[in-house]
């Protein structure tokens, strides 16, 4: 048996296909990112894909290396490992900025081995404000830079064959 939210994003899947909402926004090198509005304003968006010969096990690796984000993620200015709670879980900070904007924001995110059960990695998180006995530097508000709220982040990775 898995954490709940985990079961629940295993059994829901993708929902692009379901819902009309969604509308495409790109489709480059195997990769489909669609996009939709929710009534709260906010925007959601979804990539789905996949590569053949990817090193899974390096990929998650990295994901897990919050202090490099900065070296490899479009216009990540910083990050920083903020806690690790445990072998797949932590708190990560990072600031994402242009010239005259920039939002900041700290993802408490965990992951799960479902590769026995289901051929599948889940990766779920969210913004976070604080987290216990942890100072996460946010920049302060100003006219140019806001805090980002992460509502919702998932990822479900299917390894289809040993490449």
């Amino acid at each position: 048996m898995f954490d709940p939210q985990v079961e629940k994003l295993l059994r829901e899947g993708s929902a692009i296909g379901s819902d009309p909402q969604w509308k495409l926004g790109s489709n480059n090198f195997g990769v489909a990112t669609h996009f939709k509005t929710l009534d709260s304003g906010l925007l959601s968006i979804h990539t789905e894909g996949s590569q053949d010969d990817l090193p899974i096990f390096e990929q998650l690796a990295v994901l897990n290396e919050v202090n490099l984000w900065k070296t490899f993620m479009p216009l990540c200015t910083n990050s920083v490992e903020c806690i690790k709670i445990g072998k797949t879980e932590i708190v990560g900070y990072f600031n994402v900025s242009l010239k005259i904007a920039s939002r900041d924001s700290a993802l408490h995110a965990y992951g799960a081995d479902c590769l026995y059960e289901h051929g599948k990695i889940v990766l779920i998180g969210k913004s976070v404000t604080e987290w216990p006995g942890v100072k996460i530097p946010f920049r302060p508000l100003s006219w140019t830079h806001r805090d980002m709220d992460v509502t919702d982040f998932n990822a479900i990775i299917e390894i289809t064959s040993p490449t």
